[in-house]
Parts: structure tokens; C-alpha cells; sequence
């Protein structure tokens, strides 16, 4: 398993984080954001409503946290 950072930029100028989301790949992680059929992203008890979005980035990190060039 990878991991990776979330970071949604929301139309208010506030940041929404998920940090170390584990996914099998990259792609994974990009098709869960972009296919969401509900229109919410996240954790049980932390969800993102995505129609308040206004960036997305994903960041794959080591196992200790650091971004992986």
C-alpha cells in the first residue's frame, strides 16, 4: 500500500487535509476523489463535500510523512 496526502483548497479560502490516505496507487486515490457518485470525500466521521472544492491535490508520501519525488 502507498500513502498519500489529500489537500481540497474550498471555496471559503479554508484547507481540508487527509493525511497518509492509503491506496493501492495514485490512481486509485485520483478515481475516488473524481468518482464519487455522492459527491462527498473522506474518512467515516471527516467527509468533504465536493461541490465546495475548489483544488484537489494528492501528494504520495514515505512512510514518514514526507512528499516522494
Amino acid at each position: 500500500m502507498a500513502k498519500f496526502n489529500i489537500e481540497f483548497e474550498l471555496v471559503n479560502g479554508d484547507k481540508k487535509l487527509y493525511l497518509e490516505y492509503e491506496r493501492q496507487s495514485y490512481t486509485r486515490v485520483a478515481s475516488e476523489v473524481m468518482d464519487s457518485s455522492n459527491g462527498w470525500f473522506g474518512t467515516k466521521g471527516d467527509l468533504t463535500n465536493l461541490s465546495n472544492v475548489l483544488t484537489c491535490r494528492i501528494i504520495e508520501v514515505d512512510e514518514d510523512g514526507y512528499k516522494i519525488e
